[in-house]
């Protein structure tokens, strides 16, 4: 399995606003959209007309 990273990403929309730090093992971008991995397992899908930024800290 590969080893968590640490990534603050900066998401925004009319509906809402959100910055935080999150641990994926791995970020995959496709057709418009983020995806956050952790091992096998998706965890949260994006639009990258949202993501405001995303930074890879550790």
């Amino acid at each position: 399995m590969d080893p968590e990273q640490t990534y603050r990403i900066h998401i925004h929309s009319d509906e809402f606003q959100f910055e935080s730090e999150i641990h994926a093992t791995r970020i995959d971008r496709e057709d418009g959209w983020t995806v956050f991995w952790r091992g096998n397992d998706v965890f949260l899908r994006i639009r990258d007309e949202h993501i405001v930024s995303l930074e890879h800290l550790v």
